[in-house]
């Protein structure tokens, strides 16, 4: 395994090559045209009160890197000044009572997470996730699990609460293929039902621009406004990580794309 490979003591280490993170995004989806999701006070809360670092390191073994935002390290347009909302227990709490709905969510309230699967074992990082909502905000969270085709039909029957146990994977390089697929008002993939005229407006002006600069600012502010908005909450890039590669084979690299690039490997005689 990955882990077994990171050991010191492992003679493998040595040969282990790691990528950067994938130009993927993990994330939980909300239903924002009905309540409680239409409130975006609650989806704050929620979003404060998800400890990525402890999900990146405990319970995904250091195999992804926290996401708090929707473009990827590395992806044109992403910036380190774009910022999403950090784990913050306090924040989350006063955001809960902004809402209007603390204390009020549970019981025949609870809300409901659709993840894919059949096993009916609840993934580590979903348990941990929706205990800490019970837990911190009071918030309780009934999981459920469908199998693939029904879960994908749901999504885009836009009929789901909340769903989890889904990632977006660039199939281009470029901002278009996260930002306006995922979250303009009209894409057929906006499975969280979100609508945004102002996002619509800005996402338009960038898909016509032709000064790259120009076009990248218009990203990162569409980016600012989903995450303030939050109609998902970003979760993780997976790290590229786990291939074994001789010292005699040279100049390999892992793209952050899922498939390998061998142009310039070369085999040292």
């Amino acid at each position: 395994s990955v882990k077994a490979m990171r050991n010191d003591n492992n003679p493998l280490q040595a040969e282990m090559v790691v990528g950067q993170p994938a130009f993927q995004v993990a994330y939980v989806g909300l239903n924002v045209t009905e309540p409680p999701f239409d409130n975006v006070n609650l989806r704050r809360a929620l979003f404060y009160a998800v400890d990525k670092e402890h999900i990146a390191t405990e319970i995904q073994d250091n195999s992804v890197v926290p996401a708090y935002k929707i473009l990827p390290p590395g992806f044109p347009s992403h910036s380190e000044d774009t910022t999403g909302l950090t784990y913050d227990l306090q924040m989350a709490k006063e955001f809960l009572l902004a809402s209007g709905y603390s204390g009020s969510i549970a019981g025949d309230n609870e809300l409901v997470m659709t993840l894919p699967g059949t096993t009916g074992i609840l993934p580590e990082t979903f348990r941990f996730i929706t205990n800490t909502w019970e837990k911190e905000l009071g918030i309780k969270v009934k999981v459920r699990q469908t199998e693939w085709g029904v879960y994908l039909q749901d999504l885009n029957d836009t009929s789901l609460q909340m769903f989890g146990g889904l990632s977006w994977n660039a199939d281009y390089v470029d901002p278009h293929n996260f930002l306006d697929t995922l979250f303009h008002s009209e894409s057929s993939m906006n499975y969280s039902s979100y609508r945004n005229i102002n996002l619509d407006e800005v996402l338009e002006k960038a898909r016509i621009e032709q000064d790259p600069e120009a076009r990248s600012v218009l990203y990162q502010q569409a980016e600012e406004i989903i995450l303030q908005e939050v109609p998902v909450i970003p979760l993780w890039f997976p790290l590229e990580a786990g291939f074994l590669v001789k010292p005699r084979v040279k100049d390999y690299f892992v793209p952050p794309i899922p498939m390998p690039i061998l142009k310039h490997v070369w085999i040292q005689k």
